[in-house]
């Protein structure tokens, strides 16, 4: 009886680190190739070349750490959280409490956090026109994160 078409468990246990991976076109791949040309040639274990051929693109991973950093967006994001974390906040407080912030660069990191849904922006029909800001249950949950951090800065900083 033949084993042709059967693969043995030993070969499929050997990672692709270690082995000699072949293209569709029949040249070897080598670790001195990049990612990208590796991920758009080989095929994942257990996809025939046939199949292989229909996976154009490779698959993306997608970071939680990068998710995060893309909601928070700058490092005076960090700082305008933990103001609002004391209590809501005006324009004018949030600029007097963060040294070194620039108007732009604070409207900017505002209007970014309220997009992502971090921060909600209470306007009162005033003269002239009120603003406050506060965090949102989105943001509450990023507190126990910024804790941490502080902890951690206190102990390592």
């Amino acid at each position: 009886m033949s084993n042709q078409g059967t693969k043995s468990p030993k070969l499929e246990s050997v990672s692709l680190v270690e082995q000699s991976v072949t293209s569709t076109q029949g040249r070897a791949i080598t670790g001195s190739q990049d990612a990208e040309t590796q991920s758009s040639r080989v095929a994942p274990i257990g996809v025939d070349s046939s199949e292989a051929m229909a996976l154009k693109e490779p698959a993306v991973i997608e970071c939680s750490i990068e998710k995060a950093w893309n909601i928070l967006g700058n490092k005076w994001a960090f700082f305008v959280l933990r103001e609002l974390y004391e209590g809501t906040r005006r324009f004018s407080e949030l600029q007097r409490a963060m040294h070194g912030i620039s108007p732009k660069s604070l409207t900017d990191t505002l209007r970014h956090l309220e997009r992502h849904g971090v921060v909600y922006r209470e306007v009162f029909p005033t003269v002239p026109v009120t603003v406050q800001y506060s965090v949102t249950h989105k943001g509450e949950a990023f507190h126990v994160v910024i804790k941490e951090m502080k902890r951690w800065g206190a102990q390592w900083g």
